[in-house]
């Protein structure tokens, strides 16, 4: 599943697109946002209920890098996609 298909720079796209995976009987949820106040790529990462971690991108390569990474990352650490990503419609950020 790619991670990149919905946050391509200068696109009208959904604000927030969550991406839900499972290993066993655990689950993660990645969440990709813009956030329009700062003019930052956001990715959240949710391992069960109180693991939580929040990563900031100033453009759009770097963010795309670090998606990258976590797609390479995933399936070594044998997560696997547990349905399709979910489109947030709460928000949206034109190029």
């Amino acid at each position: 599943m790619d991670l990149l298909s919905n946050v391509a720079e200068g696109f009208v796209k959904p604000n927030r697109v969550l991406w839900l995976y499972e290993r066993g009987l655990e689950d993660l949820r990645i969440e990709t946002s813009f956030d329009n106040a700062t003019k930052e790529y956001v990715l959240t990462l949710r391992h069960g209920l109180e693991n939580e971690s929040t990563e900031r991108f100033g453009d759009s390569v770097a963010f795309g890098e670090r998606i990258d990474a976590l797609q390479r990352e995933l399936p070594r650490d044998r997560w696997t996609p547990a349905g399709p990503p979910l489109l947030l419609k709460d928000g949206w950020k034109a190029g």
